[in-house]
């Protein structure tokens, strides 16, 4: 009796083991959530994370990356709102489809009806999809139903079109298709709303894009926001400091707004973050966050602004967090591109990136996980009206014309190639074309084959300035 006791105790144990396993495997075999989240328009040296010396604290994007991995040379498809976008959502780059400027807000223009979106791709997998905030591809009531998200393979959407709407009391504000009317801050009604869908949606995967409107203009603030912001003695001496250094009247001003800006954003990351740990979500959600260009106003150590092809309007921030899944405090040094975040999102969710998709980005997370030690990308490229550039290595070729946007660049009759080494040159001060001649002719050539693949502009950048435009 007592060895049979004892087999069956041994028997039980196996069980209750073998349960354990195949229940720990079936987690880890889960599809993952997904959510993308995008801010507008930010610094990337206004991040803590990154090095921001102004005494604004980011303390939930930092967690992201000292919880996940911090990628230092990460780069934007296209130095302005809308192109960027249309890269990030398709994986190729937008002017393969000639979305090589925003978009105005005419009948039948729009991200093009013949690439399919990160929506599309995740709903394939089963994923439930929602997009909450900016959208910026087509879709109001002047382009045409097919432009809208809720027809580019998004189940959700709440949020607004265009580029710039207010903060407070927008006009421009839909629920699927409904206009809504909500007088509260409008970052912490994008928070709100992506708390809401992943609680409806925590019992199935689903992939939700955040594209915060915040840095960008308007610059308005909520009040506990710009209450923070003033009690901050290291910011208050940093802006003395800098005010002096820069000589402008409203300097002190506008820069306490958008300090006050990226704390309400970052305060906001955080609500979303603290929802998916309330439903142990957490550790079976790839988070991704990233911006979309570089500032209008310049980019710390940077050269150029938003609507150039320098770095400062092209680097962006990139994080990416999937806690179990990934190496937690890695910093990544390979060059990486917003491009990345489909093919990444699709593997990631069991799916298969097909070559006839025709995809410039890469699947990241064999290079963030050391099974691929080779780089990401050898070369990328942008192009955007007479702003152009490739990036090969340390070696930055740079086409200095107009890009149609904010006025940046010389005239065509003036243009002109340079050539950067970014290793010992990150502000892109000394031109090195006559000094690396072979470097400087190969870059060009291999920059002149891959244009060849693109095509020309489907419209012309037009923008209006006016609230809820593009």
């Amino acid at each position: 009796m007592v060895l049979l006791a004892v087999k069956m105790r041994a028997i039980i144990i196996i069980f209750f083991t073998v349960v354990l396993i195949v229940s720990c495997e079936s987690k880890n075999n889960l599809q993952p959530n997904v959510i993308v989240i995008v801010s507008d328009d930010l610094n990337l040296t206004e991040l803590s994370c990154y090095g921001a010396k102004w005494g604004i604290h980011t303390p939930n994007v930092d967690r992201l990356a000292t919880e996940g991995v911090r990628c230092t040379n990460a780069y934007c498809s296209a130095p302005t709102c809308g192109p960027s976008r249309a890269g990030l959502m398709t994986g190729r780059y937008q002017t393969r489809f000639g979305h090589e400027f925003n978009s105005p807000r005419k009948e039948g223009i729009g991200l093009p009806l013949t690439e399919r979106t990160l929506g599309n791709r995740m709903k394939d997998l089963g994923y439930k999809t929602a997009i909450i905030g900016k959208w910026h591809l087509g879709g109001d009531e002047n382009c045409g139903e097919e432009y809208h998200p809720l027809s580019r393979g998004f189940d959700y959407f709440f949020g607004f079109y265009g580029s710039m709407v207010h903060f407070f009391r927008s006009n421009h504000i839909f629920k699927g298709r409904e206009q809504v009317k909500d007088p509260r801050y409008l970052t912490d009604i994008i928070a709100e709303e992506s708390c809401n869908f992943i609680e409806n949606n925590k019992k199935d995967p689903f992939f939700l894009y955040v594209a915060f409107n915040a840095v960008h203009t308007p610059l308005e603030v909520a009040k506990e926001d710009l209450a923070y912001v003033n009690s901050l003695p290291r910011f208050y001496d940093f802006l003395k400091n800098e005010s002096k250094i820069k000589d402008t009247s409203n300097y002190f001003e506008r820069a306490t707004l958008r300090a006050a800006m990226l704390y309400g954003l970052d305060r906001a990351i955080g609500k979303i973050m603290e929802k998916l740990n309330q439903f142990d979500l957490k550790e079976n959600s790839l988070v991704v966050f990233t911006n979309d260009n570089g500032d209008y106003n310049g980019n710390g150590i940077y050269s150029g602004v938003k609507g150039s092809c320098l770095e400062g309007g092209i680097r962006v921030p990139f994080i990416i967090n999937w806690p179990g899944r990934i190496k937690q405090g890695e910093i990544y040094h390979e060059v990486v591109s917003t491009l990345d975040i489909l093919p990444t999102a699709v593997s990631a969710g069991g799916g298969k990136v097909l070559s006839k998709w025709k995809i410039d980005g890469v699947d990241l997370m064999p290079y963030l996980n050391n099974q691929n030690f080779s780089k990401p990308h050898e070369w990328l490229f942008w192009r955007m009206g007479g702003t152009k550039a490739a990036r090969n290595g340390e070696w930055k070729l740079y086409y200095n014309g107009k890009s149609g946007y904010g006025g940046y660049g010389v005239p065509e009759e003036n243009a002109r190639w340079l050539l950067f080494d970014l290793e010992s040159d990150p502000k892109e001060e000394r031109d090195l074309s006559a000094i690396f001649p072979e470097i400087f002719e190969m870059m060009k050539s291999k920059y002149e084959f891959w244009e060849q693949e693109q095509i020309s502009p489907s419209w012309q950048h037009e923008s209006s300035g006016q609230m809820g435009q593009w």
